[in-house]
């Protein structure tokens, strides 16, 4: 893998600046699905561009411990997926 120059941009930047010049303001990414729900983890996409993807979070509920996200999705919202597809 080769070393990034820093002011190079990953990927997800680079994509992000595009789909901010489009109007969106949010990337989101599925979290998990649990029966009819999808919980999303969603990322402001001007954080994006200044410091690349960050992850969801981790939380424990009980003996649940796994990956936290929201059902909500806020508008101008665009799937991370649907970035790296050029379907945005």
């Amino acid at each position: 893998m080769k070393a990034m120059k820093r002011n190079q941009k990953t990927k997800t930047q680079q994509l992000a600046l595009a789909a901010k010049s489009r109007g969106y303001k949010y990337i989101s990414s599925v979290v998990k699905s649990h029966y009819s729900t999808t919980y999303y983890h969603i990322n402001d996409i001007d954080d994006v561009i200044a410091n690349g993807w960050t992850p969801a979070p981790r939380g424990q509920y009980g003996d649940w411990y796994g990956r936290i996200g929201t059902s909500a999705v806020p508008q101008n919202t665009v799937a991370k997926k649907a970035l790296f597809g050029g379907d945005f």
